[in-house]
Protein backbone atom coordinates (compact mmCIF):
# COMPACT_ATOMS: atom_id res chain seq x y z
CA UNK A 1 0.00 0.00 0.00
CA UNK A 2 1.77 3.48 -0.79
CA UNK A 3 2.54 5.73 1.38
CA UNK A 4 3.36 9.05 -0.51
CA UNK A 5 6.51 11.15 0.07
CA UNK A 6 6.45 15.09 -0.72
CA UNK A 7 9.23 15.92 -3.73
CA UNK A 8 10.67 19.44 -3.98
CA UNK A 9 8.77 21.84 -5.99
CA UNK A 10 5.82 20.10 -6.20
CA UNK A 11 2.44 21.90 -4.90
CA UNK A 12 0.11 19.45 -2.85
CA UNK A 13 -3.21 19.16 -5.06
CA UNK A 14 -2.12 22.78 -5.66
CA UNK A 15 -3.72 23.60 -2.26
CA UNK A 16 -0.63 25.80 -1.07
CA UNK A 17 -0.31 28.46 -3.60
CA UNK A 18 2.99 30.38 -2.56
CA UNK A 19 5.64 30.29 -0.65
CA UNK A 20 8.25 33.02 1.10
CA UNK A 21 11.66 32.29 -0.95
CA UNK A 22 12.97 31.51 2.64
CA UNK A 23 9.96 28.90 3.37
CA UNK A 24 10.29 27.08 -0.07
CA UNK A 25 14.29 27.00 0.07
CA UNK A 26 13.29 25.82 4.24
CA UNK A 27 10.97 22.70 2.44
CA UNK A 28 13.48 21.90 -0.53
CA UNK A 29 16.32 21.22 2.62
CA UNK A 30 14.19 19.74 4.80
CA UNK A 31 12.98 17.41 1.72
CA UNK A 32 16.71 16.95 0.60
CA UNK A 33 17.87 15.98 4.75
CA UNK A 34 14.83 13.33 4.45
CA UNK A 35 15.89 11.61 1.36
CA UNK A 36 19.26 11.01 2.88
CA UNK A 37 17.50 9.43 6.17
CA UNK A 38 18.86 12.56 8.33
CA UNK A 39 15.14 12.62 9.64
CA UNK A 40 15.54 15.06 12.92
CA UNK A 41 17.66 17.58 10.34
CA UNK A 42 14.59 17.50 7.86
CA UNK A 43 12.43 17.85 11.54
CA UNK A 44 14.27 21.09 12.41
CA UNK A 45 13.48 22.67 9.22
CA UNK A 46 10.10 21.72 8.71
CA UNK A 47 9.33 22.89 12.18
CA UNK A 48 10.79 26.12 11.30
CA UNK A 49 8.30 26.71 8.59
CA UNK A 50 5.52 25.97 11.11
CA UNK A 51 6.43 28.22 13.48
CA UNK A 52 5.58 30.94 11.26
CA UNK A 53 3.08 29.53 9.23
CA UNK A 54 1.46 26.58 11.30
CA UNK A 55 -1.34 25.75 8.90
CA UNK A 56 1.18 25.26 6.09
CA UNK A 57 0.14 22.05 4.07
CA UNK A 58 3.56 21.06 2.14
CA UNK A 59 5.08 21.70 5.55
CA UNK A 60 2.68 19.44 8.01
CA UNK A 61 2.64 16.86 5.25
CA UNK A 62 6.29 16.21 4.91
CA UNK A 63 6.17 16.27 9.13
CA UNK A 64 3.93 13.25 8.77
CA UNK A 65 5.64 11.46 6.20
CA UNK A 66 9.14 12.03 8.77
CA UNK A 67 7.45 11.17 11.89
CA UNK A 68 5.87 7.97 10.02
CA UNK A 69 9.82 6.90 9.52
CA UNK A 70 11.03 7.58 12.67
CA UNK A 71 8.24 4.58 13.95
CA UNK A 72 6.15 7.73 15.54
CA UNK A 73 2.53 6.58 14.61
CA UNK A 74 0.34 7.92 16.91
CA UNK A 75 1.83 11.47 16.11
CA UNK A 76 1.87 10.83 12.54
CA UNK A 77 -2.03 9.55 12.75
CA UNK A 78 -2.84 12.79 14.56
CA UNK A 79 -1.40 15.21 11.98
CA UNK A 80 -2.59 13.52 8.89
CA UNK A 81 -5.61 13.81 10.72
CA UNK A 82 -5.67 17.36 11.55
CA UNK A 83 -4.62 17.88 8.10
CA UNK A 84 -7.28 16.52 6.70
CA UNK A 85 -9.81 18.54 8.84
CA UNK A 86 -8.17 21.58 7.96
CA UNK A 87 -7.60 20.33 4.33
CA UNK A 88 -10.25 17.84 3.42
CA UNK A 89 -9.69 18.73 -0.67
CA UNK A 90 -6.45 16.79 -0.31
CA UNK A 91 -6.67 13.06 -0.91
CA UNK A 92 -3.13 12.35 -0.02
CA UNK A 93 -3.29 12.64 3.57
CA UNK A 94 -6.17 10.39 3.40
CA UNK A 95 -3.97 8.24 1.90
CA UNK A 96 -1.23 7.91 4.32
CA UNK A 97 -3.64 7.96 7.21
CA UNK A 98 -4.51 4.83 5.71
CA UNK A 99 -1.50 3.27 5.56
CA UNK A 100 -0.85 4.10 9.29
CA UNK A 101 -4.17 2.50 10.34
CA UNK A 102 -3.22 -0.57 7.87
CA UNK A 103 -0.18 -1.10 10.16
CA UNK A 104 -2.14 -1.05 13.38
CA UNK A 105 -4.47 -3.69 11.83
CA UNK A 106 -7.46 -1.25 11.54
CA UNK A 107 -8.89 -1.62 8.47
CA UNK A 108 -12.23 -0.88 8.60
CA UNK A 109 -10.57 2.75 9.49
CA UNK A 110 -8.20 2.76 6.61
CA UNK A 111 -11.09 1.62 4.18
CA UNK A 112 -12.91 4.75 5.26
CA UNK A 113 -10.06 7.24 5.08
CA UNK A 114 -9.41 6.20 1.50
CA UNK A 115 -13.09 6.42 0.34
CA UNK A 116 -12.76 9.66 1.50
CA UNK A 117 -9.50 10.20 -0.82
CA UNK A 118 -11.37 9.01 -3.64
CA UNK A 119 -14.35 11.17 -2.84
CA UNK A 120 -11.94 14.30 -3.09
CA UNK A 121 -10.35 12.91 -5.69
CA UNK A 122 -12.38 10.41 -8.11
CA UNK A 123 -9.93 9.39 -10.58
CA UNK A 124 -7.09 9.57 -7.72
CA UNK A 125 -5.67 6.14 -8.60
CA UNK A 126 -3.13 5.53 -5.65
CA UNK A 127 -5.94 5.41 -3.21
CA UNK A 128 -8.22 3.07 -5.85
CA UNK A 129 -5.70 0.09 -5.72
CA UNK A 130 -4.67 0.69 -2.40
CA UNK A 131 -8.57 0.19 -1.43
CA UNK A 132 -8.69 -3.05 -3.36
CA UNK A 133 -5.58 -4.69 -0.99
CA UNK A 134 -7.84 -3.44 1.65
CA UNK A 135 -11.01 -5.21 0.49
CA UNK A 136 -8.69 -8.39 0.40
CA UNK A 137 -7.66 -8.11 3.54
CA UNK A 138 -10.78 -7.82 4.94
CA UNK A 139 -12.26 -10.89 2.68
CA UNK A 140 -8.92 -12.52 3.79
CA UNK A 141 -10.19 -12.04 7.51
CA UNK A 142 -13.77 -12.84 6.67
CA UNK A 143 -12.41 -16.41 4.91
CA UNK A 144 -10.47 -17.32 8.62
CA UNK A 145 -12.99 -16.67 10.81
CA UNK A 146 -16.06 -18.88 8.41
CA UNK A 147 -13.21 -21.36 8.69
CA UNK A 148 -12.63 -21.56 12.15
CA UNK A 149 -16.14 -21.86 12.79
CA UNK A 150 -16.09 -24.76 10.14
CA UNK A 151 -12.76 -26.55 9.30
CA UNK A 152 -14.04 -28.82 6.82
CA UNK A 153 -15.96 -26.57 4.82
CA UNK A 154 -13.79 -26.87 1.11
CA UNK A 155 -15.16 -24.00 -0.57
CA UNK A 156 -14.01 -21.91 2.28
CA UNK A 157 -10.61 -23.48 2.32
CA UNK A 158 -10.36 -22.77 -1.47
CA UNK A 159 -11.51 -18.99 -1.28
CA UNK A 160 -8.77 -18.38 1.62
CA UNK A 161 -6.50 -20.21 -0.25
CA UNK A 162 -7.08 -17.91 -3.38
CA UNK A 163 -7.16 -14.87 -1.41
CA UNK A 164 -4.03 -15.84 0.43
CA UNK A 165 -2.04 -15.97 -3.50
CA UNK A 166 -3.72 -12.84 -4.15
CA UNK A 167 -2.59 -10.59 -1.27
CA UNK A 168 1.32 -12.69 -1.85
CA UNK A 169 1.20 -12.14 -5.51
CA UNK A 170 0.34 -8.24 -4.93
CA UNK A 171 2.84 -8.05 -1.98
CA UNK A 172 5.76 -9.48 -5.03
CA UNK A 173 4.51 -7.02 -7.10
CA UNK A 174 4.51 -3.74 -4.97
CA UNK A 175 8.40 -4.40 -4.97
CA UNK A 176 8.88 -3.13 -8.57
CA UNK A 177 10.02 0.24 -9.20
CA UNK A 178 6.97 2.60 -10.16
CA UNK A 179 7.85 5.78 -12.32
CA UNK A 180 7.84 8.90 -10.38
CA UNK A 181 4.73 11.23 -11.32
CA UNK A 182 5.70 14.64 -11.79
CA UNK A 183 3.20 18.02 -11.98
CA UNK A 184 2.77 17.35 -15.70
CA UNK A 185 1.72 13.98 -16.17
CA UNK A 186 -0.49 13.33 -12.44
CA UNK A 187 -3.41 14.79 -14.17
CA UNK A 188 -5.42 17.74 -16.29
CA UNK A 189 -5.99 20.73 -13.91
CA UNK A 190 -3.10 22.16 -11.44
CA UNK A 191 -6.17 22.39 -8.65
CA UNK A 192 -6.61 18.76 -8.69
CA UNK A 193 -3.34 17.32 -9.17
CA UNK A 194 -1.88 14.86 -6.68
CA UNK A 195 1.44 15.15 -4.99
CA UNK A 196 3.63 12.82 -6.80
CA UNK A 197 4.73 9.23 -5.70
CA UNK A 198 8.57 8.29 -5.06
CA UNK A 199 10.06 5.48 -6.89
CA UNK A 200 12.00 4.47 -4.27
CA UNK A 201 10.62 1.28 -2.06
CA UNK A 202 7.51 2.44 -1.84
CA UNK A 203 5.56 1.25 1.45
CA UNK A 204 2.77 -1.45 0.21
CA UNK A 205 -0.03 -2.93 2.25
CA UNK A 206 1.65 -6.15 1.66
CA UNK A 207 4.77 -4.85 3.44
CA UNK A 208 2.79 -3.29 6.65
CA UNK A 209 0.75 -6.86 6.89
CA UNK A 210 4.25 -8.93 7.17
CA UNK A 211 4.29 -7.09 10.99
CA UNK A 212 0.32 -8.12 11.86
CA UNK A 213 0.46 -11.92 13.19
CA UNK A 214 -1.31 -14.29 10.34
CA UNK A 215 -4.46 -15.31 10.32
CA UNK A 216 -4.73 -18.30 12.79
CA UNK A 217 -5.30 -21.68 11.80
CA UNK A 218 -8.72 -23.42 12.82
CA UNK A 219 -9.08 -24.88 15.86
CA UNK A 220 -9.95 -28.94 15.45
CA UNK A 221 -12.99 -29.86 16.05
CA UNK A 222 -15.29 -27.27 16.44
CA UNK A 223 -18.91 -27.48 15.89
CA UNK A 224 -19.81 -26.19 12.31
CA UNK A 225 -23.01 -23.90 12.26
CA UNK A 226 -23.98 -23.77 8.68
CA UNK A 227 -25.25 -20.76 7.12
CA UNK A 228 -26.78 -19.78 3.78
CA UNK A 229 -26.79 -16.22 2.85
CA UNK A 230 -27.18 -14.25 -0.50
CA UNK A 231 -24.23 -12.65 -0.24
CA UNK A 232 -20.67 -14.29 -1.12
CA UNK A 233 -17.82 -12.86 0.23
CA UNK A 234 -15.96 -14.00 -2.46
CA UNK A 235 -17.67 -11.63 -4.63
CA UNK A 236 -15.09 -8.93 -2.71
CA UNK A 237 -11.97 -10.57 -3.76
CA UNK A 238 -13.41 -10.38 -7.38
CA UNK A 239 -13.72 -6.76 -7.07
CA UNK A 240 -10.97 -6.37 -5.03
CA UNK A 241 -8.83 -7.14 -8.14
CA UNK A 242 -10.49 -4.43 -10.53
CA UNK A 243 -11.42 -1.38 -7.92
CA UNK A 244 -8.71 0.74 -9.62
CA UNK A 245 -9.99 0.46 -13.04
CA UNK A 246 -13.84 0.62 -11.64
CA UNK A 247 -14.58 2.53 -8.44
CA UNK A 248 -18.20 1.05 -9.01
CA UNK A 249 -16.62 -2.32 -8.30
CA UNK A 250 -15.41 -0.82 -5.15
CA UNK A 251 -18.75 0.22 -3.50
CA UNK A 252 -20.20 -3.49 -4.03
CA UNK A 253 -16.91 -4.80 -2.72
CA UNK A 254 -17.23 -3.22 0.29
CA UNK A 255 -21.02 -4.02 0.77
CA UNK A 256 -19.75 -7.40 0.36
CA UNK A 257 -17.30 -7.55 3.31
CA UNK A 258 -19.96 -5.65 5.27
CA UNK A 259 -22.24 -8.95 4.95
CA UNK A 260 -19.53 -10.87 5.65
CA UNK A 261 -18.39 -9.42 8.86
CA UNK A 262 -22.66 -9.54 9.92
CA UNK A 263 -22.33 -12.77 9.44
CA UNK A 264 -19.22 -13.51 10.88
CA UNK A 265 -20.75 -12.33 14.02
CA UNK A 266 -23.91 -14.24 13.69
CA UNK A 267 -21.91 -17.49 12.95
CA UNK A 268 -19.86 -16.94 16.17
CA UNK A 269 -23.40 -16.40 17.84
CA UNK A 270 -25.08 -19.48 17.01
CA UNK A 271 -21.67 -21.24 17.59
CA UNK A 272 -21.42 -20.30 20.87
CA UNK A 273 -25.18 -20.82 21.51
CA UNK A 274 -24.68 -24.56 20.78
CA UNK A 275 -21.63 -25.24 22.17
CA UNK A 276 -23.16 -23.44 25.28
CA UNK A 277 -20.40 -20.82 26.14
CA UNK A 278 -22.46 -18.58 28.05
CA UNK A 279 -20.02 -15.67 28.48
CA UNK A 280 -19.00 -15.40 24.96
CA UNK A 281 -22.76 -15.82 24.17
CA UNK A 282 -24.04 -13.18 26.02
CA UNK A 283 -20.86 -11.03 24.76
CA UNK A 284 -22.86 -11.16 21.43
CA UNK A 285 -25.47 -8.97 23.17
CA UNK A 286 -25.06 -4.69 23.15
CA UNK A 287 -25.36 -3.48 26.86
CA UNK A 288 -28.25 -1.82 25.03
CA UNK A 289 -29.91 -4.98 24.33
CA UNK A 290 -33.72 -4.89 24.91
CA UNK A 291 -35.51 -8.21 26.21
CA UNK A 292 -38.46 -9.07 24.83
CA UNK A 293 -40.48 -10.01 27.76
CA UNK A 294 -41.62 -6.65 29.06
CA UNK A 295 -40.82 -5.26 32.20
CA UNK A 296 -37.60 -7.49 32.20
CA UNK A 297 -34.28 -5.72 32.48
CA UNK A 298 -31.19 -7.08 30.91
CA UNK A 299 -29.64 -8.43 33.68
CA UNK A 300 -32.95 -10.56 34.75
CA UNK A 301 -32.78 -11.91 31.27
CA UNK A 302 -29.21 -12.58 31.15
CA UNK A 303 -29.40 -14.52 34.34
CA UNK A 304 -32.41 -16.64 32.44
CA UNK A 305 -30.73 -17.30 29.74
CA UNK A 306 -27.64 -18.54 31.81
CA UNK A 307 -29.93 -20.94 33.86
CA UNK A 308 -31.77 -21.69 30.37
CA UNK A 309 -28.57 -22.54 28.95
CA UNK A 310 -27.44 -24.60 31.79
CA UNK A 311 -30.34 -26.79 31.98
CA UNK A 312 -29.60 -27.45 28.12
CA UNK A 313 -28.34 -30.53 26.10
CA UNK A 314 -27.66 -31.42 22.61
CA UNK A 315 -28.08 -28.19 21.65
CA UNK A 316 -28.59 -28.38 17.39
CA UNK A 317 -29.32 -24.88 15.61
CA UNK A 318 -28.94 -24.01 12.33
CA UNK A 319 -29.74 -20.87 10.13
CA UNK A 320 -30.92 -20.50 6.26
CA UNK A 321 -31.92 -18.01 3.81
CA UNK A 322 -30.17 -15.00 5.96
CA UNK A 323 -30.58 -11.43 4.43
CA UNK A 324 -28.53 -8.50 5.56
CA UNK A 325 -30.03 -5.16 5.08
CA UNK A 326 -28.16 -2.03 6.62
CA UNK A 327 -29.46 0.85 8.19
CA UNK A 328 -26.99 3.82 8.27
CA UNK A 329 -23.01 2.72 8.67
CA UNK A 330 -23.71 1.51 12.35
CA UNK A 331 -26.97 -0.45 12.31
CA UNK A 332 -28.12 -3.66 10.94
CA UNK A 333 -30.74 -6.31 10.17
CA UNK A 334 -30.40 -10.05 9.90
CA UNK A 335 -33.19 -12.03 8.99
CA UNK A 336 -32.91 -16.00 8.70
CA UNK A 337 -34.72 -18.98 9.25
CA UNK A 338 -33.56 -21.24 12.69
CA UNK A 339 -33.92 -24.81 13.59
CA UNK A 340 -33.39 -25.40 17.05
CA UNK A 341 -33.52 -28.48 18.76
CA UNK A 342 -32.30 -29.63 22.52
CA UNK A 343 -32.89 -32.11 25.43
CA UNK A 344 -35.11 -35.06 23.98
CA UNK A 345 -37.20 -33.15 21.60
CA UNK A 346 -38.03 -35.36 18.69
CA UNK A 347 -38.60 -32.58 16.01
CA UNK A 348 -36.14 -29.42 15.65
CA UNK A 349 -38.32 -25.93 16.04
CA UNK A 350 -38.17 -23.84 12.92
CA UNK A 351 -38.78 -20.44 13.09
CA UNK A 352 -38.44 -16.89 11.36
CA UNK A 353 -36.15 -14.85 13.32
CA UNK A 354 -34.98 -11.17 12.99
CA UNK A 355 -31.68 -9.61 14.85
CA UNK A 356 -31.05 -6.10 14.87
CA UNK A 357 -27.27 -5.32 15.54
CA UNK A 358 -25.68 -2.51 15.98
CA UNK A 359 -21.35 -2.12 15.62
CA UNK A 360 -20.09 -0.86 19.05
CA UNK A 361 -15.85 -1.29 19.38
CA UNK A 362 -15.43 -2.80 15.57
CA UNK A 363 -17.91 -6.07 16.66
CA UNK A 364 -21.68 -6.41 15.65
CA UNK A 365 -23.80 -6.90 18.61
CA UNK A 366 -27.31 -7.82 18.95
CA UNK A 367 -29.43 -4.85 20.30
CA UNK A 368 -32.91 -6.75 19.77
CA UNK A 369 -33.97 -10.36 18.92
CA UNK A 370 -37.44 -11.28 17.26
CA UNK A 371 -38.86 -14.62 17.01
CA UNK A 372 -41.85 -14.91 14.61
Amino acid sequence: MKILKLLPGVLLCGAMLFHAPVQADLLQDANKSYKKGAYAQALAKVEQILAEKPKDAPARFLKGVILTEQGKTDDAIQLFTALNEDFPELPEPYNNLAVLYASQGKYEKAKNALELAIQAHPTYVTAHENLGDIYAKLASQSYDRALQLDPRNPATKGKLSAIRDLLQDNGRKSNADKPVLTAAQSGSGAARQPAPVEDAVPATIMEVNAVVAPPSAPASGVASAPVSTDADAASAVVAASAVAANPADAEKAAQKARVADVMSSVNGWVHAWENKQVKKYLAYYANEFHPAQKGQSRSQWAEQRRNDLDDSKNIQISISRANVTFQGDNHATVKFQQSLKFNKMRKAKASRKTLLLTKSGGKWLIVEEKNK
